[in-house]
């Protein structure tokens, strides 16, 4: 059975076998920050001599243990 009913609203679950669910992420990340924030993310890289990508990448991958 694929069907349910959850607090009144109906679905059906269905599989598909050709479906890739865990495709590849891209190499991009959208952010919105205040400016205040930007500002000092951009003397934060300045200062560690890395690009604001490099320094971005750095500090997000050690904050998701990466």
């Amino acid at each position: 059975m694929n069907a349910m009913l959850y607090k009144g609203y109906a679905a059906r679950v269905e599989y598909d076998a050709e479906d890739r669910p865990n495709k590849p992420y891209s190499d991009k990340l959208m952010l919105r920050v205040p400016p205040e924030v930007y500002a000092a993310v951009t003397t934060a890289a300045e200062v560690s001599g890395k690009s604001i990508n490099q320094w971005a990448s750095d500090v997000l991958g050690k904050a998701a243990n990466v």
